[in-house]
C-alpha cells in the first residue's frame, strides 16, 4: 500500500523542502496539512498537487 500521509520530516526528504518552506507554505494557504492531535501530517496527494502547480509555474514562465 503506498504512503498515504507523510509525518512533517518525510514530506521535507520527498519534495526536498525545508521544515520552515513547509510551514510558510502551510500558513500562506500555498499548501494543506491535516492535525491528528498534535501531530501535522501531509497528504501525498496534496504534495504531488503542489509540485504540479510549480510545474504549471514554471512551464508559464518558460512560454513568456
Amino acid at each position: 500500500m503506498p504512503i498515504l500521509l507523510y509525518t512533517e520530516k518525510q514530506a521535507t526528504e520527498v519534495t526536498q523542502l525545508s521544515r520552515s518552506t513547509l510551514r510558510r507554505l502551510e500558513s500562506e494557504g500555498k499548501l494543506k496539512s491535516v492535525r491528528i492531535g498534535r501531530a501535522v501530517r501531509y497528504l501525498a496527494s496534496e504534495l504531488e498537487r503542489f509540485v504540479r502547480e510549480l510545474q504549471a509555474q514554471g512551464a508559464d514562465h518558460a512560454a513568456e
